[in-house]
């Protein structure tokens, strides 16, 4: 209870917004941002509605209608007619529905801050006080489309589970056009072919960091300082602070399915990937190289093994694993870092954990775009996937087609 009240002081966002709808008490809340979605977000809470009537009646879907003040005039309008009709009390069901006005002329989200990052940490704020003690705030878009089971298999995968966060398994919706469709395949090969060489190497950070696969307990959100107000990247920074406070596991047993259409609604991200694929000939997917994760195997490997080194010692060793890798980690103050953290943390264990809470998701994503740009490039997918499985032992085929296959269900 203190907890939340803390968080509710020092984190809660204030505004003008509320809850409107169902509010009794739930286990479960699925909250669902959405910016001028109509069809699109009718069919998401039409598959949300496909569930169980025992799993419904204990989940709560909040709908948060947003927009900014510059926000696309066609968009806005979008937005009122949605809003009207979950006021008139359009039905789905035994699903148990509520909703936010963050579009309306004076609600809605402000122009710095205004993106997806903040439409989810309104919903999930105005949410808590519905959501039992160690329920589940589940983060979904409406343009994905959910499984059956998707609300029993959640609650399954946390029973027992030692980790407070959790990611669901993605497969994207195909392209509805050709070019579109080899678009979105090879940037989720791009996207699964990442997680799988951090898995590798032995990273705490090696999960997806996709908005609509997130969830954690409730109260793993309020000590993780709850979602942040970024306009895009929202869901790789939620879930990097999850991975250090409370842990990041998988659920298993169920599917999402995001969109893979043309979007420009953030800065970055999955829709304007797409809109560049699809639409300049010149552009093409970029892969890391595999050396990338080998040599981020290495160092965390040597780190663990190491842990009464000195800094200059590792260093050294770090040098004599890849000279880039030495000169990245001074150019971050490693050994000053290191000294500080071995003074601090005489347990190994507490050791090791400080020590990824430094060298966490965002350093090592700095530490490959430093391999990349300084000794192993960048390439097509048929330069460095096929390397990549090799090395992981994963046999595959010889297409994108292939490769994102077998990688489906490696990670499923």
């Amino acid at each position: 209870m203190k907890a939340y009240q803390d968080y509710q002081r020092k984190k809660q966002l204030d505004g003008p917004w509320c809850v409107e709808g169902d509010t009794d008490p739930c286990q479960q809340a699925v909250v669902i941002p959405s910016l001028g979605e109509g069809q699109q977000l009718w069919a998401t809470l039409t598959s949300l509605a496909s569930n169980p009537a025992d799993s419904l009646q204990h989940c709560l879907v909040v709908v948060v209608i947003n927009c900014r003040p510059d926000c696309n005039a066609d968009l806005v309008e979008q937005n009122k007619q949605d809003l009207n009709e979950l006021r008139q009390g359009r039905s789905f069901g035994a699903l148990r529905l509520a909703w936010v006005d963050a579009t309306t002329q004076g609600r809605e989200l402000p122009l710095k801050l205004g993106g997806v990052g903040m439409a989810r940490k309104i919903g999930s704020d105005l949410t808590l006080p519905c959501l039992c003690r160690g329920g589940h705030l589940i983060h979904l878009d409406a343009d994905t489309l959910v499984d059956e089971n998707y609300m029993s298999a959640i609650a399954q995968s946390f029973q027992g589970a030692a980790f407070g966060g959790a990611v669901i398994p993605y497969c994207h919706q195909m392209g509805n056009d050709p070019v579109q469709h080899q678009a979105i395949t090879l940037y989720e090969l791009y996207m699964r072919t990442h997680v799988v060489g951090l898995q590798h190497a032995g990273s705490p950070y090696g999960y997806h960091t996709i908005g609509s696969t997130m969830v954690s307990t409730r109260e793993a959100y309020i000590k993780a300082g709850g979602m942040n107000c970024r306009l895009a990247g929202e869901d790789f920074y939620f879930m990097q602070q999850l991975a250090k406070t409370s842990g990041v596991g998988q659920v298993h047993g169920t599917v999402v399915a995001p969109d893979s259409r043309i979007s420009q609604r953030t800065p970055f991200g999955t829709g304007q990937v797409i809109l560049e694929l699809s639409s300049d000939s010149a552009a093409s997917q970029r892969f890391y190289a595999p050396q990338c994760y080998r040599v981020l195997q290495q160092w965390l490997t040597l780190v663990k093994r190491e842990q009464q080194a000195d800094a200059d010692d590792l260093l050294f060793q770090a040098g004599e694993i890849c000279s880039e890798l030495q000169d990245f980690l001074q150019q971050e103050k490693f050994a000053a870092t290191w000294q500080r953290i071995s003074a601090s943390h005489k347990d190994v264990t507490r050791r090791q954990r400080a020590f990824h809470e430094w060298f966490d998701g965002l350093k090592t994503m700095r530490l490959i775009h430093y391999l990349s740009d300084q000794v192993y490039p960048v390439g097509e997918a048929t330069e460095h996937v096929p390397p990549l499985l090799r090395q992981l032992s994963i046999e595959s085929g010889t297409t994108a087609e292939h490769w994102l296959a077998t990688l489906r269900q490696q990670m499923s």
